[in-house]
Parts: C-alpha cells; sequence; structure tokens
C-alpha cells in the first residue's frame, strides 16, 4: 500500500486529541442508545469514508445508481455540500449547481429519472421519502457520505478509502484527515480501497486487506478509475464525433483543469493518454464557476496556447451553465472526460452480488418515533 502523502503539522496534536474525545463521546452515545439511531423502512445504503478528501464517493453512487435503477426507484439523500438553498429541497430538473451543490447537480444530469433530496436533518429527508404515495416512493435510499451521520442506521455502511492515501497511515482532524478513529470501521459491513492500479495483482490486493485487518463478515472490495472516450462539452453528444478523437491528433495542446479535492488521479491519467500536456490547473473542490471568475480560466487557456481544455464531469456539468459567458474558441476546446468505478471481482470477492444478497435478506423495521 503506498505511503501517505498528506502534510501534517505536530503542533495540531493536542488539538487532535480533543477531536478524538469529542468523537468518541458522540459515537457511545449512539452506541449506548442514549441518541436513538433511525432504522428505514426502505433499504437504505451508505457509502461514506472515515477521513477527509477525495475517496471517490460520487463516482460509487454513480455505480450503484447504475446497477439498481433498473431493479429499484432510488433515492439519493444528500446534504449538498455549498449549496445556496435552505433546509429540505428535492432536486426539480431545472435546479442548478448552486441551489443543490456540484455533486447532486452532476449526478442530477445523469440520472434525471432518479430522486435527489437535499437536507443536513438526513432523518427528516427520510422520513419525508418514507411518507410518499407507494406508486412514487423509493425502493432504495443511498445516503450520500454519511457514515458519521448516526442519526440514521443504515442497512448497509459501505466505507471508501482511497488507494493511494490509505486510513490506516493517517491521524484524527486537524493534525491527519480522520474524522474519526479507525475502530469506527466496526460498525461497516465492507469496505472498498478505491483508485487503485488497474494492474493491481491479487496478491497485493490479499496484502492490503490483512492490513486493514477487518473481521471475516466484513469483506474488502477493490475498484480502479475507468475512463471513457472525452467528448466535447457543447458542440456534440457523448460519445459522438464528426471525426477521430481530437485529443489524439498531431496539432492538439491540451490544458488539464481540476476542481476536486484530489485532481492527482485526473491529471496523471491525461498525461498518460493525451500528449503533450502544455498546462494543468487546479482548484479547490467545489470551486463555483461564475461570471466573475470566468475570466481567469479564459486567461488560462490562451496563456498556456491550448487548443482543447479538458476537465473532469465534476467541472463540466458547472461549466455548461455558463455556456454563454465562454469565448467561441473556449467553448469548441472544452472537452469532459468522463469516469465510472471498475471492480476488481474473483470468485467469492465480487462487490454488487455482495450488496444484491444483503437486499434480499432485508429486514423489516422496528421503529418507536
Amino acid at each position: 500500500m503506498p505511503q501517505f502523502a498528506h502534510k501534517r503539522y505536530p503542533l495540531l496534536a493536542p488539538l487532535s486529541l480533543f477531536y478524538g474525545m469529542g468523537s468518541w463521546i458522540y459515537n457511545k452515545l449512539y452506541d449506548k442508545g442514549i441518541l436513538k439511531s433511525y432504522f428505514s423502512s426502505i433499504p437504505t445504503i451508505c457509502v461514506g469514508n472515515i477521513a477527509v478528501g477525495g475517496t471517490g464517493k460520487t463516482p460509487m453512487v454513480e455505480a450503484l445508481i447504475e446497477h439498481f435503477s433498473p431493479q429499484y426507484r432510488i433515492a439519493v439523500l444528500s446534504r449538498g455540500y455549498k449549496r445556496s438553498s435552505r433546509g429540505m429541497v428535492i432536486a426539480s430538473k431545472n435546479a442548478t449547481a448552486k441551489e443543490i451543490g456540484d455533486e447532486p447537480y452532476q449526478m442530477l444530469q445523469k440520472y434525471p429519472d432518479t430522486c435527489f433530496v437535499l437536507s443536513a436533518n438526513r432523518k427528516k429527508a427520510l422520513l419525508y421519502l418514507e411518507s410518499l404515495p407507494e406508486g412514487i416512493r423509493p425502493q432504495l435510499i443511498l445516503l450520500d457520505d454519511g457514515f458519521q451521520h448516526r442519526a440514521i442506521k443504515p442497512f448497509l455502511s459501505i466505507v471508501l478509502t482511497a488507494f493511494h492515501a490509505p486510513f490506516l497511515q493517517d491521524k484524527l482532524l486537524p493534525w491527519g484527515r480522520l474524522r474519526e478513529p479507525i475502530s469506527s470501521l466496526l460498525r461497516t459491513h465492507c469496505v472498498v480501497v478505491t483508485k487503485c492500479p488497474s494492474s493491481l495483482s491479487i496478491t497485493e490486493r490479499k496484502m492490503i486487506a490483512r492490513k486493514i485487518g477487518l473481521f471475516q463478515n466484513q469483506p474488502i472490495f477493490f475498484s480502479h478509475i475507468h475512463y471513457k472516450e472525452p467528448y466535447p462539452l457543447f458542440s456534440t453528444k457523448e460519445g459522438v464525433y464528426h471525426h477521430s478523437n481530437p485529443l489524439l491528433c498531431d496539432t492538439a495542446r491540451v490544458a488539464l483543469l481540476a476542481g476536486t479535492a484530489d485532481p492527482s488521479s485526473f491529471f496523471t491519467k491525461a498525461q498518460e493518454l493525451y500528449s503533450p500536456i502544455v498546462a494543468m490547473k487546479s482548484l479547490p473542490d467545489h470551486y463555483q464557476y461564475n461570471k466573475k471568475n470566468v475570466a481567469l480560466i479564459e486567461h488560462f487557456f490562451e496563456e498556456s496556447k491550448a487548443n482543447i481544455l479538458l476537465t473532469t464531469e465534476k467541472d463540466a456539468s458547472k461549466l455548461v451553465a455558463l455556456k454563454h459567458e465562454l469565448s467561441s474558441s473556449l467553448c469548441e476546446g472544452i472537452y469532459c472526460l468522463p469516469i465510472s468505478v471498475s471492480f476488481f471481482n474473483h470468485k467469492g470477492s465480487q462487490f454488487f452480488p455482495f450488496v444484491e444478497e444483503a437486499l434480499q435478506k432485508y429486514p423489516q423495521p422496528c421503529n418507536t418515533l
């Protein structure tokens, strides 16, 4: 497993001690039943992590939607980080990234038939979904980034950790990036090591699984990012070209733009696929594109002397709304590099069959409101 590269400041170690005490008390209140967790009448799958940063929660939620939407009516419950709206919001098809948050917005554009509910009070949102008429009530709820939100007890918890930044080598906030102690993994039903090299061998996977050291009934799965064909953001539909991939042409001069928590995998893969890369620009996660800062993107594109600007799905979903603010040369040159999650599957260790089996055994809840 790779070495953890996050820069730590030892002076923050005492603050991590206090943070850890607070986390311990919070979890004990739920463990002892002093604070109550709500178990829904609708199967609820939590996708979360125990460390801040980009572990790939959005692609994992998308993978679950892709796999289960033919069988289930799905709702996604999310806080909607950095959204401008307040309270509980049911996302409409005309919602903007500013209103509902960039990650729910990205998923809404890809899965417009999926219900997205945004609320800081996840239990309130869950009760709303349960109250819907049977014909439109979801049959499966995906709880996005809810592992620390213990007011809801999911029937299945999936904890993610990135291959290049494993939680085993980390410390609690603010010294490190852990949201809670590693002992909290006792609550999860499985762990997925994300963003693995596609060449990761079975032997290497077994070594990593031993280091994580979960119980026998807590399987560990491994996934890698599958990069699809890039598509022009404005000129044609995804996967449809009037000519061969322009990023592979001899005249292509590609600049990279990413506003994600961890752009390293995007930058690395783009450099591997497309050369020459003439410039790279990293923006803060959840970057809010608007009329004012579009000029910065234009300046970056012009100064790099690029003729193609390759960006992530997360950024592309927000730039689409600013088409009329962009120059014609930039509009013609923006391409998106879409991704999906692919699992390493071998006999006895298959992710989707594991989730399907859990769904088949889903118990009826017993709640007191």
